[in-house]
């Protein structure tokens, strides 16, 4: 249904919002290496 497919969407969101902060950790650690 369709909010079956909302919830996907929600979650891929909440996903990538937890991913940011591991990738500008990560990118930060480059920069200053």
């Amino acid at each position: 249904s369709g909010s079956d497919v909302a919830m996907i969407q929600i979650f891929r969101l909440v996903g990538a919002v937890a991913l940011f902060p591991q990738i500008f950790l990560l990118i930060s650690k480059l920069v200053a290496s």
